[in-house]
């Protein structure tokens, strides 16, 4: 038996059961998409932030032609800078200590290693 839940999170995005989905949580999880591994160069933020500025700008319905600015549009949105919150994300680093020099070998590698030198 399936439960029946009137809202729940996919992907980071939050979908009601009218089928509602809030702007912000279904923009971002798909901009942001691997940005921890992705190079954070000045082309990839400004390639981020014309994407996100495109979405909202259709989502009220507005053109580049319209000279409305982009400030105004996410602050009616209530949207954060998507490159801002990308360098917030970036600067969260893991805590904790790793060890010195290199990580012991596994013993399935020690066998792979004298197997190899035998041949």
């Amino acid at each position: 038996m399936v439960e029946q839940v009137r809202e729940f999170t996919y992907l980071g995005a939050d979908i009601t059961s009218d089928g509602d989905l809030k702007r912000e949580t279904a923009i971002r999880p798909i901009i942001t998409y691997a940005t921890e591994t992705r190079p954070d160069t000045a082309r990839t933020t400004q390639m981020m932030s014309t994407t996100e500025m495109r979405i909202i700008r259709r989502i009220h319905g507005k053109t580049l032609l319209d000279r409305v600015r982009n400030e105004e549009l996410r602050e009616q949105s209530g949207i954060q800078d998507v490159g801002k919150l990308v360098k917030e994300a970036r600067h969260n680093k893991p805590t904790g200590k790793r060890t010195q020099g290199r990580p012991p070998k596994r013993w399935k590698e020690c066998c792979t290693s004298t197997s190899e030198e035998a041949d």
